[in-house]
């Protein structure tokens, strides 16, 4: 991150005032619902990545031709 914006940010939170402003409840679930899902998004890119990762470097091929194998092997 680049320092200009970590300065913003910490001169954000510890100089900012209050709001004296209402969220009501639907405004609150829909926030709610965005971080969720922004969380379980993430989540998905971590795990894809990780295994394009694992896949070049042959670790996660070898593991799905093993499971297929086996799998093709049980079914005859």
């Amino acid at each position: 991150m680049k320092p200009s914006i970590f300065l913003g940010l910490i001169y954000v939170f510890v100089f900012a005032s209050p709001a004296h402003a209402y969220i009501d409840p639907v405004t609150g679930s829909f926030l709610l619902q965005a971080i969720i899902g922004g969380f379980a998004a993430a989540l998905v890119a971590i795990r894809r990545v990780r295994e394009k990762v694992l896949g070049f470097f042959g670790m996660g091929a070898a593991v799905h031709e093993t499971t297929s194998t086996e799998e093709n092997t049980t079914d005859k």
